[in-house]
């Protein structure tokens, strides 16, 4: 199960889609927030422990920068993920005041480019079900810069404890 785990990353909140999703009989109004954040090339081991070295020159060739330089610049970008963390935390932070917090939420749609120097813009879609203030101030911030956190369910032992 996919682990992501971002702590105040600065993020782009690029689109926020409104919709309706089923909760037993009922419709309950929810949400798809599309964010992209850069992290460095480590993020890559959270979605598999070979990707770093697949993508990039990690001994040795480094770009003028002194970073990681790209295997293949020509290998179709952005990779696509199809896994899903559900049950996380995410904040959305923007500015003075308290950030919005989202529990139980799906994080999926992962999409990875990579970037000479060793940097990953990481893509991904968070479903979750905001108030109508929530609403209103994420649709103000679509394509701005906000601080992100994501936090992945914990997971139970098998004797029940964390």
């Amino acid at each position: 199960m996919l682990r992501l785990e971002l702590s105040k990353a600065t993020a782009t909140l690029e689109n926020v889609n409104l919709r309706m999703e089923k909760a037993g009989d009922e419709k309950i109004p929810a949400a798809d927030l599309k964010l992209s954040v850069a992290q460095p090339a480590d993020v890559l081991a959270n979605f598999s422990p070979t990707l770093k070295n697949f993508l990039f020159h990690t001994e040795g060739t480094l770009d003028l920068a002194g970073g990681f330089e790209l295997r293949d610049p020509h290998l179709g970008y952005p990779l696509s993920r199809d896994e899903e963390m559900t049950g996380a935390t995410v904040q959305i932070g923007y500015g003075v005041g308290e950030p919005m917090i989202f529990q139980d939420a799906k994080v999926n749609g992962f999409r990875l480019t990579p970037h000479n120097g060793g940097t990953v813009v990481v893509g991904f879609r968070v479903q979750c079900r905001p108030t109508p203030e929530q609403v209103a101030k994420l649709y103000t911030l679509q394509e701005t810069g906000v601080e992100l956190w994501l936090e992945p369910v914990e997971l139970k032992t098998m004797g029940g404890e964390e």
